[in-house]
């Protein structure tokens, strides 16, 4: 719980959000999920994406266990 507390709440974090919709912005949401899982997303994970703003995205993408912890 305190990971995720700080996950959503530091201002670095907010910071690398912002960045990261500037991103999804310039070069759409697909590619912004490549980038931070370093997979192809499945139709199901775009479509839930897509249907947040480009900040909130950007907040999901950066604390999916795939973005934090990579294997």
């Amino acid at each position: 719980p305190l990971q995720a507390l700080t996950l959503l709440n530091d201002a670095s974090f907010f910071e690398f959000a912002s960045a990261l919709q500037k991103r999804i912005e310039a070069e759409g949401v697909e590619k912004a999920f490549r980038f931070c899982t370093g997979r192809q997303p499945v139709e199901q994970e775009l479509a839930v994406l897509r249907e947040l703003d480009s900040l909130d995205a950007a907040r999901v993408l950066l604390n999916l266990d795939e973005t934090i912890t990579r294997e």
